[in-house]
């Protein structure tokens, strides 16, 4: 009996420090993507620029654009559950690839209010004509967010948005690496590696 005990805390232990493995795995995944995505990103500018006659057929096919948000969100995070209210500005230089900026503060139960800014770089899929009234986007991409209360990170996003008439309602996940630590309102430390998962409804337009 006790030889069976002795294996069966073993075959635990075994199997704790394999999901370890899986989870620091994923995090430095995501984190090498984050900063090759970066590294990389100015070549999505600098080829259609390579000669005057691919430019001109590139901006004529993907005009560049500026388009701005306002919206709310409610999600989860390791603290608890939250609100979000946020003004974005996006810069299109092509139909599949945006760059955001968005001004946010979020609050709730067990929460401190923080303020922030978050920029990231998004690949887009649109399923709407351009004059549209309904229609989905969904999208991917790594960003950066700079926030008060040590609440600065690197993060990658996934979400899907549906359009009708003026309004956007959607819904996605971000996984977040902090550089610093962080602890709740109780003075618990917080882990650096997080998962938020929300809801948005959101109105805009183009400038």
């Amino acid at each position: 009996m006790q030889l069976n005990c002795h294996k069966a805390n073993l075959e635990s232990m075994v199997t704790e420090s394999s999901l370890v493995a899986s989870f620091k795995a994923f995090d430095n995944f995501l984190m090498r993507s984050f900063i090759l995505f970066w590294a990389l990103f100015p070549l999505c500018y600098a080829v259609p620029a390579l000669s005057q006659e691919s430019s001109r057929a590139y901006l004529y096919d993907r005009p560049s654009r500026w388009t701005y948000d306002v919206g709310a969100a409610v999600g989860n995070d390791q603290i608890g559950s939250y609100t979000e209210f946020d003004l974005g500005a996006n810069w299109y230089r092509s139909q599949w690839l945006s760059w955001r900026n968005a001004l946010f503060t979020r609050f709730g139960e067990n929460y401190r209010t923080l303020f922030g800014l978050n920029t990231s770089f998004r690949g887009e899929a649109n399923f709407y004509a351009k004059n549209s009234s309904f229609g989905a986007q969904a999208y991917a991409g790594p960003g950066l967010q700079v926030a008060t209360l040590e609440s600065s990170a690197g993060f990658a996003e996934a979400g899907l948005v549906f359009k009708i008439g003026s309004i956007y309602i959607g819904g996605g996940v971000k996984r977040f690496r902090y550089f610093q630590d962080r602890s709740n309102t109780f003075g618990r430390f917080l882990a650096k590696d997080e998962t938020q998962t929300f809801l948005t409804l959101s109105s805009g337009g183009t400038f």
